[in-house]
């Protein structure tokens, strides 16, 4: 992201969630590439002790659910983070350039939104999902002083 749109995930916010996702990473590797068993670049990696022999990865249900709530949260994170970025160089950095057209404003939040809202998310989580358009725009025009 930092390459191809400027967006560096170096903020603190992104720490936990990069560390438990390269976790993950090296837990599919193991079931991906080794049929189960930790190579001992991923045993280290995962902390896991040394044994005699080769160390078979089995992973139950709970195993599955934590991995698909690690995955979960950098991807929420990420957009999340992304979506204010994007309402930033919206209220901000876009309007600093000098071929700005303010008539062009609305379409613009309209496209940043329509990239970000999920109508999925709409009808199965509460809370600021909910959001209308309207009300986010609201919010980034008093968050940014427009």
């Amino acid at each position: 992201s930092k390459e191809f749109i400027g967006f560096d995930l170096k903020d603190a916010k992104f720490a936990t969630p990069l560390e438990e996702f390269d976790r993950v990473c090296h837990i599919r590797h193991a079931v991906v590439h080794n049929g189960g068993v930790v190579p001992g670049k991923n045993a280290l990696q995962l902390q896991i002790a040394r044994s005699g022999g080769q160390q078979k990865l089995v992973i139950g249900y709970a195993q599955l659910q934590d991995i698909a709530s690690v995955v979960a949260t950098l991807v929420t994170t990420f957009n999340r983070e992304l979506f204010f970025e994007m309402c930033r160089r919206w209220a901000v950095v876009w309007r600093a350039r000098t071929d700005w057209d303010p008539t062009r404003e609305d379409r613009l939040f309209s496209m940043v939104w329509a990239n970000f809202h999920s109508r999925e998310e709409l009808v199965s989580r509460s809370g600021r999902t909910n959001i209308t358009r309207k009300k986010c725009l609201e919010g980034v025009r008093d968050e940014f002083g427009l």
